[in-house]
């Protein structure tokens, strides 16, 4: 017994801790062969680097070579334009310098132009002379005394910065003159030494510098320094701001390889950034110009007597063990070491692992068969839910939703419970996921696989569920309740409605039908008193309103009467084909005599050939109603019309408009509602209750059309409605 024990306990420390002597081993010898591996890379890395250094710095100080050469034949060809002519005038120069294409063939130069030698005492002369060609503020900067003048008369392009070096004495500034001296004493192309060029502004300011070639007198011997001093009248030159004359001559190589080789550009030994010229990462941050660099590689350019020292350089990250390579590989190595080492660890708990699990296998088998045929056989249904899907349900589910059991594993929830509640439905269940509650009770309408509405109440609560978060939900068959309930609130909004009908039918009984009973009771009376004195006229006129008010009450009978059979749904329908025009002259005929009282014209514009389905009565109905409501509500010698027209839809718009005093819209949303009063006299104190409108919206829909109106106060209004037409 205690032999087995032990031999548990031990399968136990190794499923928690795994084998760790052999997993220890395996990830030291990994970290070693990681190392040596990554030290002979970095070698590798570190020699190619040189030698990829090396090459781009030759191949680019031959670049710029090659190219200060061509810029100092391209002078060459300028003083040789000079030397063909006895005089060169400005605009010959412009054609010439236009002609050379200068911009295309040689990019990131500032302009060609030439600077002429004034003797002091021809300075008035000179001055006075090129402020006649149109240069009325033209002199020779800087001022002062000095032997000798020089001013830069042509240069092209002879426009923006340019224009703030016309007139400038380039031989006043010393290290212009040491380079124009040079070239003059040489007979060849000069560089100078770095300047601030006379065009710069302070937007970008650039390091400058300028090529000079001498232009002797035509005839003069110069042949020697003298000869040359004697015939000297002026230069050819070219300024350069040094990051375009750089950038032209170096193409895309700046922007694309900046970050792997650095180029500074000194005018001498001394490497100082004093004498920098041009350096590719002039515009980086101050960080990456104080990072470390691994190679350095200095190489002299010499033109002509001119000595530049170009330093490339390579940045630390980019060799050696901070390169991209290196890093890869030692990482790599690192990562792939641990791997092993967790894998191999991994492996030996799990071998633990799974001799203790196929020990505990059994008797949690045991156990989960009790507890399944607990759930399996219970009269609810109970199923688990577990990111947005059915993770179990029992056979009582299959009741509810119809769903077969072996079909509900796997399906998502919106389609296990078919609701149109369905974001309820999810956010019942993430909250419970969340945390933010801890059980949920709440009723969800579903359509089981028959099509059968179901009311279910579910309870909710979390679970874990194979070691992550689930929801455990018991469905109970709630759906004869609601159906009770929904019963009860149908029969509830049907008493309210009837409510509200008999509500009208009190309202009309006790103001309507009274007011015309005082009417007649009252004339009455007054023809029983006053008989004897009154003459013919006046007993006609108490008649007449006698008869009007009787008229009034028949026709709210009739209206009574007609909604009483709508209500109980006794009233007789007999759809016929019916001839609209006729209809509608029957329904204005009706009402002729009251629209003649107020001098209103009644016009009848429907077609002949139009035919409409529907019932006679009905039909005549809406017709009266509308027309009988226009007359009442419009002033004496208004109008009234009542037009057709045919539909896209085979149906018939009879449209009854009139010029009266109109309605608001506020009325307008009340005026075919029964529970809300909406009556109010006519233009000449004719009574009205609003019945007529209701049944005619009644009558409307029940022969398949519909009703609306339009209107506005004081501009009268229009009711439309429409019925089928014959098809």
């Amino acid at each position: 017994m205690k032999r087995l024990l032990f031999k548990y306990q031990s399968l136990s420390d190794q499923a928690r801790y795994g084998n760790w002597p052999i997993s220890l081993v395996i990830l030291v010898a990994g970290l070693a062969l990681t190392i040596v591996s990554t030290a002979w890379l970095k070698e590798d890395v570190e020699a190619q680097a040189k030698h990829e250094l090396a090459l781009i710095s030759n191949e680019l100080k031959t670049r710029i070579e090659q190219r200060l050469n061509a810029h100092a034949l391209m002078l060459r060809n300028g003083a040789s334009f000079f030397a063909a002519s006895d005089t060169v005038t400005r605009e010959e120069w412009k054609v010439y310098m236009r002609n050379s294409r200068l911009e295309r063939i040689l990019p990131g130069v500032e302009g060609v132009g030439y600077s002429y030698i004034v003797p002091k005492d021809q300075l008035p002369y000179h001055i006075q002379k090129v402020r006649e060609e149109g240069f009325p503020d033209y002199t020779i900067k800087p001022e002062g005394e000095r032997d000798i003048y020089t001013s830069i008369l042509y240069l092209e392009p002879f426009t923006g910065r340019n224009l703030r070096a016309f007139g400038y004495d380039m031989f006043s500034e010393p290290v212009r003159r040491n380079a124009m001296e040079r070239a003059r004493d040489n007979d060849n192309a000069a560089l100078s030494g770095k300047v601030t060029l006379v065009q710069e502004t302070d937007e970008n300011p650039q390091a400058g510098t300028l090529m000079y070639v001498p232009v002797y007198r035509n005839g003069m011997r110069a042949f020697t320094i003298e000869e040359r001093r004697a015939a000297i009248i002026g230069w050819v030159y070219s300024p350069y701001r040094m990051d375009d004359l750089m950038h032209g001559i170096l193409g895309r190589w700046d922007s694309t390889e900046y970050n792997r080789i650095r180029l500074q550009i000194y005018e001498d030994q001394s490497l100082t950034g004093d004498c920098l010229l041009f350096d590719t990462q002039a515009t980086s941050s101050r960080v990456a110009h104080k990072q470390p660099r691994a190679f350095t590689y200095t190489i002299p350019l010499v033109f002509n007597d001119k000595k530049w020292n170009l330093s490339f350089s390579q940045p630390k990250r980019m060799i050696g063990f901070f390169n991209s390579k290196v890093i890869i590989v030692f990482g790599a190595g690192v990562l792939i070491s641990f791997l092993l080492f967790a894998l191999f660890l991994a492996l030996s708990k799990a071998k633990s692992r799974l001799l203790i699990s196929e020990r505990l296998a059994g008797q949690l088998r045991e156990s989960e068969e009790k507890y399944r045929a607990l759930i399996e056989n219970a009269t609810e249904g109970i199923y688990v839910v577990q990111d947005g899907r059915v993770a179990f349900a029992n056979k009582a589910c299959e009741g509810i939703t119809g769903i077969p059991v072996n079909e509900m594993t796997g399906l998502p929830i919106k389609e296990f419970l078919d609701t149109a509640e369905t974001e309820r439905l999810y956010r019942h269940h993430d909250d419970l996921i969340a945390g933010t509650t801890h059980s949920l009770h709440e009723i969800f309408p579903i359509f089981n696989r028959k099509e059968e509405r179901r009311w279910l109440l579910i309870n909710s609560v979390q679970i874990n569920w194979n070691g992550s978060p689930a929801t455990l939900n018991l469905a109970t068959d709630v759906t004869r309740r609601k159906e009770d309930e929904e019963e009860i609130s149908r029969k509830h909004e049907e008493l309210e409605r009837l409510n509200a009908t008999k509500d009208k039918f009190f309202s009309i009984i006790a103001h309507d039908l009274r007011s015309p009973f005082n009417s007649v009771l009252g004339l009455a009376d007054i023809l029983m008193q006053d008989l004897p004195d009154m003459d013919t006229d006046q007993v006609k006129h108490m008649v007449e309103i006698i008869h009007k008010a009787v008229n009034n009450l028949y026709r709210l009978l009739q209206n009574l009467l007609q909604w009483a059979q709508i209500q109980n749904g006794t009233i007789p329908y007999d759809p016929r084909l019916l001839h609209l025009r006729k209809i509608v002259n029957e329904g204005i005929d009706i009402v002729r005599e009251s629209a003649l009282m107020k001098d209103i014209e009644l016009t009848n514009y429907i077609p002949e050939h139009i035919r409409v389905v529907a019932d006679s009565n009905m039909l005549q109905t809406v017709i009266r109603n509308l027309v009988s409501n226009a007359v009442k509500f419009t002033p004496k010698g208004g109008d009234v019309a009542v037009s057709a027209m045919l539909t896209k839809d085979n149906n018939a718009q009879i449209s009854v408009k009139d010029t009266g005093i109109g309605m608001s819209q506020a009325m307008i949303q009340n005026l075919f509602r029964i529970d809300v009063k909406t009556n109010r006299m006519g233009t000449d104190k004719e009574p009205s209750n609003g019945l007529g409108l209701l049944l005619c919206k009644e009558f409307v829909e029940k022969n398949g059309g519909r009703i609306w109106v339009e209107s506005e106060v004081g501009k009268g209004t229009t009711f439309h409605f429409t019925i089928p037409e014959q098809t």
